[in-house]
């Protein structure tokens, strides 16, 4: 042993003592609040205990820093998820309905905007009649869990829910989208595009969708315009659903489709997903479940169980 071996031990043995006080000063930092807009007493200048809960979840977003919990309790609110900070990898900010509450987010401008922000977990909630489900910009490290996005309101976003951006490392799991699309002179929207399609610069990449359910889009369901993602045991299924504007003949189409540049596309993995029915659309005589537009696609024991015709 050579003389200078005790003083690297203890050196490293402080600067270890040190990592550990600076990791339990941040576990004490971490705060639990509650939002409940039901509670008699709520109101937004409360500190947003379970007795004198928040009213809104805007007051989350303005409050919410690295490692904080906000639990919503059961209800309908109008507005939206986007918290001003972002979380870190050793202390997430998180969403969350309170125990097994039923939660929902409804006739609102948006459900969830994450822009530049990462480390935001949002888990068990409901989304419904909004402008646009989920837009996540920039945005890393992500997770949507246990989600249910419903219903558009109005005819003003192509994409229920986007994922572009240069957006990495975010992840969708068991969440369902549905229900967003229309018709007039052809078919419109889809309920979740990941990158951007007329994009040679996009670097959207290693995003994991896993244990959805996308149903009922317009021109389809799932595009993916960007590179290496990972799909793996999702089910799709694009039925004849929805009329054209003249109250008559119902209509659907494609499941996924994949498109994009070589520049910022391909080499995605499908991984044991089921691709359903799809229905007939307005202006082809045929239905796809999946339109393959892009080369570089790996399925592994991805199944597709055929289509179905009008009515």
């Amino acid at each position: 042993m050579n003389a200078r071996e005790p003083h690297f031990t203890l050196r490293t043995l402080a600067l270890l003592c040190g990592a550990l006080e600076l990791g339990v000063a941040l576990n004490a930092a971490a705060a639990e609040y509650v939002v409940d807009g039901s509670h008699p007493q709520a109101s937004d200048v409360n500190p947003g205990t379970a007795e004198r809960p928040w009213k809104s979840i805007a007051m989350a977003n303005k409050a919410l820093a690295p490692g904080d919990t906000v639990y919503i309790k059961a209800g309908t609110y109008g507005d939206f998820i986007a918290p001003e900070q972002s979380g870190t990898a050793a202390g997430r900010i998180t969403y969350r309905n309170f125990k097994d509450e039923q939660v929902k987010i409804a006739e609102a401008q948006k459900g969830i905007l994450l822009v530049g922000k990462s480390y935001v977990t949002v888990e068990g909630l409901s989304f419904s009649h909004l402008d646009e489900f989920m837009r996540l910009e920039q945005a890393s490290h992500n997770a949507i869990v246990r989600c249910v996005f419903s219903q558009m309101r109005k005819r003003s976003q192509w994409a229920g829910a986007r994922i572009w951006k240069d957006s990495q490392y975010n992840t969708l799991r068991q969440c369902s989208f549905s229900k967003w699309g229309w018709y007039t002179d052809d078919d419109k929207g889809c309920l979740l595009d990941i990158g951007n399609e007329n994009s040679k610069v996009e670097q959207t990449a290693y995003n994991l969708i896993e244990g959805c359910e996308f149903f009922h889009g317009g021109h389809h369901l799932v595009g993916v315009y960007s590179k290496c993602n990972v799909f793996r045991n999702n089910y799709f299924h694009n039925e004849n659903w929805l009329k054209d504007d003249a109250g008559k003949n119902l209509w659907g189409n494609r499941n996924l489709m994949t498109s994009g540049f070589d520049e910022c596309s391909g080499r995605n993995l499908f991984e044991g997903n089921r691709v359903a029915f799809s229905g007939y659309p307005r202006t082809t005589t045929a239905p796809q479940g999946w339109a393959c537009l892009r080369a570089g696609i790996s399925c592994a024991s991805t199944a597709s169980t055929g289509t179905t015709r009008p009515g």
